[in-house]
């Protein structure tokens, strides 16, 4: 692996344990269980506690997931949720 790809790597991994990060604590502000959220989610408990302790790579589905079901988790759906409400202010 050439010296991008270890940057790229190496960002990749800072993202899925930001992300991470981001959604064990909403998890915990909404008081539910790892096992509710994997639920919640369609995943296995395994599943879910594995990627969260960075065992396995997160999918784009899994922050798309979080941030339905735990309110913006990603930098995406805070712009769209800056977006929508952007929108609305400028109706009459």
């Amino acid at each position: 692996m050439g010296q991008e790809g270890s940057r790229g790597a190496l960002r990749a991994a800072q993202m899925q344990h930001h992300c991470a990060v981001q959604i064990r604590t909403q998890i915990i502000k909404k008081r539910l269980t790892l096992k509710a959220y994997a639920r919640a989610t369609g995943s296995s408990y395994d599943r879910i506690a594995k990627m969260l302790r960075g065992e396995i790579i997160m999918r784009l589905e899994d922050i798309a997931n979080a941030d339905i079901i735990l309110d913006e988790i990603s930098d995406y759906a805070s712009a769209e949720a800056s977006r929508r409400k952007q929108g609305a202010a400028a109706k009459p």
